[in-house]
């Protein structure tokens, strides 16, 4: 999460060493509904296809300073449309797009 602003592991995070409710705290977060904050900056299956590598300090490093926000970004719009063709009629979709490409040319 280097570099993109997240709040940190307060923000999803369970603590783990003298936690009482430990149990009770991952029971709650398994059985959530709500997705972890931390999985708005993932890319998840709808990046761009990546070779593995082993990479040594230097190379963590970099990888760790790269600029994925683009990326980011364009997976969450792909998985808006895809969710909203899903959803919503094909007729209804062509409306939508035919406003929004209306709504462009008059905003240009």
């Amino acid at each position: 999460m280097a570099g993109i602003g997240f709040p940190g592991p307060e923000v999803d995070g369970i603590r783990i060493h003298g936690n009482p409710r430990l149990g009770e705290e991952i029971d709650a977060r398994v059985r959530s509904k709500e997705p972890l904050k931390a999985c708005t900056h993932c890319l998840g299956s709808s990046g761009p296809m990546v070779p593995h590598r082993q990479v040594n300090r230097q190379g963590r490093t970099e990888w760790l300073e790269e600029d994925n926000r683009a990326d980011i970004e364009f997976a969450r719009r792909n998985v808006r449309r895809q969710a909203l063709e899903r959803h919503v009629p094909p007729v209804a979709m062509r409306a939508a797009r035919k406003g929004r490409r209306i709504l462009d040319y008059l905003t240009s």
